[in-house]
């Protein structure tokens, strides 16, 4: 699983306004790779590397790794494809995505878990939210 970078923390009344924003975004940016203009490149991808896709959970984990690491040949990656393709996002969502280049890589110790989201502490006690 990659972590992103989420904002961590709720805010005073238990909510916090931008991890739904990066939600929304991951669904978008989901959405562009398995029903979007990736989904050609997922397959090609799945096949080369005998990923079964009956297997939901490889596929998820496969499709976590395809959005935040796999890379064109023209050193492209799905990020930038996402950036490029979709003309909507706002300046904070661009830049909020620009954050997630950078997968968090760390021992995580889990400090908050609900029925959406699990809220993690790294190493450096910082805290981020997976959805």
């Amino acid at each position: 699983m990659n972590v992103i970078p989420f904002p961590g923390g709720k805010a005073p009344d238990g909510e916090n306004p931008d991890i739904e924003r990066y939600m929304a975004l991951k669904r978008r940016l989901v959405s562009f790779v398995l029903e979007g203009p990736m989904r050609a490149r997922l397959d090609a991808e799945m096949e080369v590397e005998e990923v079964d896709g009956a297997d939901f959970a490889e596929f998820v984990d496969f499709t976590d790794w395809f959005i935040f690491e796999w890379e064109g040949e023209d050193g492209t990656c799905v990020l930038d494809e996402f950036l490029a393709a979709d003309k909507e996002l706002t300046d904070e969502d661009r830049q909020m995505i620009e954050e997630w280049y950078e997968p968090v890589h760390d021992l995580f110790q889990v400090v908050d878990l609900d029925a959406r989201t699990v809220t993690l502490r790294d190493g450096d006690g910082e805290l981020y939210t997976a959805a």
